[in-house]
């Protein structure tokens, strides 16, 4: 197994544990109950989105990955007890594939592009690592709409849940700044970099 993914099958459980405690603070109406600055969706519905794209990459037939061709089952993205299942049979995935040693391998995924014309359906070159990362960054970010909604619902969220890895480096490395004589003077703090 390579170094590489063996980081991010751990970096993925470690996010989706993330993940998984903060459903554990939620009550089922916070878990159905759509903010409408979200799109109107839930928190189950964002749930069970960010948990099938997981499964999409754990079960790739093949060396084959379509995000596309997911289940979208309804009960997990309102049923609270059946996303926390579904979560740590994802995680003891990635703990298995990691205890595996599974390779760097080359796979494909299907992409499906919606152009003026109709939708087009490619299937790219890519490698399970770079999958890993993109499912990475995929899950913080809808794990940051997560986040807002739980906190519109009046929930406590855990600092840096559905913030990325840079930004947090980012972020404590101004606040260290902040702390030096005059380092305050000196931060300019764009909303690109957050």
């Amino acid at each position: 197994m390579s170094e590489l993914v063996d980081r991010l099958l751990a970096e993925n459980a470690e996010i989706l544990q993330g993940l998984t405690g903060l459903l554990l603070r939620l009550d089922d109406d916070a878990f159905n109950s759509a903010a409408d600055p979200c799109y109107g969706s839930t928190i189950g519905e964002q749930v069970r989105h960010t948990i099938e794209h997981a499964e999409a990459l754990l079960a790739a037939p093949g060396g084959t990955v379509d995000f596309h061709a997911r289940q979208r089952d309804v009960r997990t993205e309102t049923m609270r007890t059946l996303a926390i299942e579904r979560l740590d049979d994802v995680i003891n995935s990635f703990e298995g594939m990691r205890q595996r040693a599974v390779d760097d391998t080359l796979i494909r995924v299907r992409h499906v592009i919606d152009c003026s014309h109709g939708l087009e359906d490619h299937w790219l070159d890519t490698s399970l690592s770079r999958e890993l990362a993109f499912l990475q960054s995929h899950s913080i970010h809808h794990m940051a709409l997560i986040g807002v909604m739980a906190s519109l619902a009046g929930i406590n969220v855990p600092e840096g849940f559905g913030v990325a890895p840079s930004t947090r480096r980012y972020l404590g490395a101004e606040k260290q700044r902040e702390r030096e004589p005059g380092g305050g003077d000196q931060v300019v703090r764009a909303a690109s970099n957050v």
